[in-house]
């Protein structure tokens, strides 16, 4: 047609990551499957089925169970525990792009520690633009409005075994036998290899320099890099509870725990801690209670 084909230049800049996948990641591809182009065609075409699917179900639980109001989504909580946490992750985020707008939407770690909250019947979960998310009994709840920000939790001992109360949040301890499975699911449960630990736990607010070395990342973090990557607001940082022993950091509830305290091959004895955000209305300023016999 007589018309010069034009070479785009940025095409061959391997910075940005969809470059990289055609310039590296597709030609090793096509070395280890000849076919790999057609695979990667059928892949789509399933995801695409797949997700028209969950769309057309989210929909349906939508229509049942959320209710809206101006600032404010309200979704109803038994019926949010029962579905699928494919479905139930859904409508969290489509609560909160009608909170903020579309093409935003939660991170999957906080999108997990809400649905974890509504398993549990209560709490509160800052989430960024200033989204509010609270748990009842009745309703999982968010809201627009800046949120206040988190007073530091005031140093407690932990009660091992026993319940402690600090600061809004309730530690359950215990000692146990190491389990078959130490690693949860459940963000706010956690096993400490208790001869690793070798002292009291204490519960506080992050500190000035804090570093781990978080569980599965293979390396030393600091505390403030790993709150930012987990997109725990600013506003919210000085209330995320940190489990301490006397040699640093060993569990930052709801999010890591340190790979020195982890349950281990040689592990005796195991301290089980759990914890959850009490509600509201049955907060005290604090203490210790020993476990019932």
């Amino acid at each position: 047609m007589g018309i010069a084909p034009r070479q785009d230049p940025t095409n061959l800049d391997l910075a940005p990551l969809r470059n990289r996948l055609r310039h590296r990641v597709l030609p090793l591809l096509r070395t280890l499957n000849p076919r790999a182009d057609e695979a990667l065609v059928r892949l789509a075409s399933l995801a695409s089925q797949a997700v028209d699917y969950l769309e057309r179900e989210a929909s349906r639980a939508w229509e049942r169970l959320s209710r809206t109001s101006e600032g404010e989504v309200a979704l109803e909580r038994e019926g949010l525990v029962r579905l699928h946490p494919a479905l139930a992750s859904r409508l969290l985020r489509r609560a909160y792009a009608l909170l903020v707008g579309p093409g935003r939407e939660p991170e999957a770690e906080q999108v997990a520690r809400a649905l974890s909250l509504a398993v549990r019947e209560r709490g509160r979960l800052p989430l960024p633009g200033g989204i509010i998310l609270t748990v009842s009994a009745r309703e999982v709840r968010l809201r627009r409005g800046a949120a206040a920000a988190a007073a530091p939790l005031p140093e407690t001992v932990l009660r091992v075994p026993g319940e402690t109360r600090v600061g809004g949040w309730v530690f359950l301890a215990e000692v146990v036998p190491p389990p078959a499975s130490p690693r949860t699911a459940d963000p706010y449960e956690a096993y400490l290899d208790a001869d690793a630990v070798g002292g009291p736990l204490v519960v506080t607010s992050r500190r000035r320099g804090d570093r781990l070395r978080p569980l599965g990342l293979g390396g030393e973090k600091k505390l403030q890099d790993l709150l930012v990557d987990a997109r725990v607001p600013q506003e919210a940082r000085d209330g995320v509870p940190i489990v301490r022993c006397p040699w640093g950091i060993v569990w930052v509830v709801g999010l890591r725990l340190d790979e020195r305290a982890a349950v281990g091959p040689g592990t005796r004895r195991v301290v089980h801690l759990r914890a959850h955000p009490e509600p509201p209305g049955q907060r005290d300023s604090g203490g210790a209670r020993a476990a019932s016999a």
